[in-house]
């Protein structure tokens, strides 16, 4: 229960500075920035610094376009797989976010599975305004649920989370 605590507390520290970002809209290329914090640590702790904010220069367009091979002039696709939830929503920002910021060559790729028409509406709609403007090279992709587990019949069974990655 502790660690659940620990992962919810967590998420909602993430999903705060998510949402300050973007009532601030200080999160498109022009000014991206990172907020970075040791949840682990106790919050009043004078010795530890409670927020470390660091700008990252957004790419240029060129630098965009030269970011679409690798060095060795190698195509590169780099492939994630979530699902619709908040949970993934963050953490696949934190994952477009840093690619932006190590500068990883090649496209980047969300798979989103199981969302109903609404989160897909939703998620589209985010992701051109917040992680479409890091780059062009970052997309997102929706596919069916693939996570129901049939039995000999083809009747759904039950549903097992993991087949949707």
């Amino acid at each position: 229960k502790e660690n659940q605590k620990s992962g919810s507390s967590q998420l909602d520290f993430a999903q705060k500075q998510l949402d300050a970002l973007n009532s601030n809209k200080q999160h498109d290329a022009a000014n991206i920035i990172s907020i970075h914090k040791a949840p682990q640590l106790r919050r009043n702790d004078p010795q530890i610094p409670p927020t470390t904010i660091t700008k990252v220069r957004p790419l240029t367009p060129q630098q965009d376009k030269n970011l679409l091979l690798a060095s060795d002039a190698t195509a590169l696709h780099m492939i994630f797989s979530t699902d619709c939830s908040p949970y993934q929503d963050w953490q696949s920002y934190l994952l477009f976010y840093s690619a932006l910021r190590i500068k990883q060559p090649g496209h980047v790729t969300r798979i989103a599975s199981g969302c109903s028409e609404e989160e897909i509406a939703n998620r589209q709609r985010w992701h051109e305004e917040h992680i479409a403007t890091m780059s062009t090279r970052f997309h997102i992709h929706f596919t069916p649920k693939f996570s129901s587990v049939k039995d000999k019949d083809g009747k759904d069974k039950g549903d097992y989370k993991y087949f949707n990655k």
